[in-house]
């Protein structure tokens, strides 16, 4: 769970056990059991592929980033990002997705999605091996910033916020703090932000942990 906001509407939906499970068997699948775990643990890699998948599928709003913290401030995993192209349709899905009857024709979707985003990186980086890439928006459609997610944890994993953050700041737009809002979750001259475990800090480097830790 990389939002304490998101958590607590998940605590108050336990506690209406018939709804719940109800939700859960539709939308998952499955009963989704709660374990109470405290104790914040990095796992950026995760939220990275979070940041992916809902950059598909939703649109960013001014409240978005309020919720879920930073977008994009992660790499996704490399090894993973490696082994795509050697993986069979049914392979892909099995390693990135759990498959239902009814989110079949949407598994297919983001499979497709990874797939030309990686093949698209791959073009991008024949032609130019630092990234040439269109000025993001704030907000609306911004799965055009997937790719560059995907181009920068493919190529340059252990400098990927370097060059993630050096492209936002070059791609600013006017009267934000210094970057795209997804990816420093703020639109204000304020020159910090929240990171949506409550804990703020500059637009230029957040903490370790931040959005990008589950509990």
């Amino acid at each position: 769970m990389f939002s304490s906001e998101v958590d607590e509407v998940w605590h108050e939906m336990l506690m209406f056990t018939k709804q719940y499970e109800s939700f859960s068997q539709k939308y998952l699948g499955r009963m989704l059991h709660h374990t109470p775990n405290l104790a914040l643990e990095p796992a950026p890699q995760q939220r990275a592929f979070f940041d992916w998948v809902f950059a598909q599928l939703f649109e960013i709003t001014e409240y978005t980033w309020q919720a879920w913290g930073d977008f994009f401030h992660y790499p996704m995993d490399q090894q993973l990002l490696q082994k795509i192209s050697s993986l069979s349709d049914d392979e892909l899905k099995q390693q990135f997705f759990r498959i239902t009857e009814d989110n079949l024709e949407l598994v297919d979707y983001l499979t497709k999605q990874l797939r030309s985003q990686l093949r698209k990186a791959q073009e991008i980086y024949s032609v130019d091996r630092k990234g040439t890439f269109e000025r993001p928006g704030l907000f609306g459609d911004l799965s055009g910033l997937s790719l560059v997610m995907v181009f920068y944890s493919y190529y340059y994993f252990d400098e990927y916020w370097d060059y993630a953050q050096a492209y936002a700041y070059s791609h600013q737009a006017h009267g934000t703090s210094g970057c795209s809002a997804v990816f420093c979750g703020s639109t204000d001259m304020n020159d910090s932000h929240n990171d949506g475990g409550g804990h703020s800090c500059s637009s230029s480097s957040c903490s370790s942990c931040g959005g990008g830790c589950s509990s």
